[in-house]
């Protein structure tokens, strides 16, 4: 059953941008976890992380990129509600932000490293 959600954005900004282009970059037609379903829209996708009970889902339908964009995107509104110190909030808002540091080359292993650092939270 798709899921139904507004599609404003978030006060982090969120990575939600519909029709865009970091959604599905290698055109898998069917899930990850079940062959004989289609693979779900940007829209689901951003809908299903835009939950309260976003835990509960493990986007196994999800190939790896949208899987860390989902995954990053749960964490950003996880953080929000967390008491850090300045350090860790820095340090753990780095790695689940929408996007890398412009000036820097871009490394996709580091920002799936750093993806990866910041939802395990």
């Amino acid at each position: 059953m798709p899921a139904q959600c507004s599609t404003r954005s978030s006060s982090t900004g969120g990575s939600f941008v519909e029709g865009s282009s970091s959604h599905n970059q290698h055109r898998f037609s069917s899930a990850r976890d079940d062959l004989s379903r289609p693979y779900p829209t940007d829209r689901d996708v951003y809908c299903r992380s835009n939950t309260h009970a976003a835990d509960d889902d493990e986007f196994a339908d999800l190939g790896l990129s949208d899987f860390f964009i989902a995954h990053r995107r749960v964490a950003r509104r996880k953080l929000e509600r967390l008491q850090l110190s300045p350090y860790q909030a820095g340090l753990l808002s780095r790695g689940v932000q929408v996007g890398m540091e412009r000036r820097e080359p871009y490394n996709v292993v580091l920002e799936a490293s750093m993806g990866y650092a910041g939802v395990v939270v």
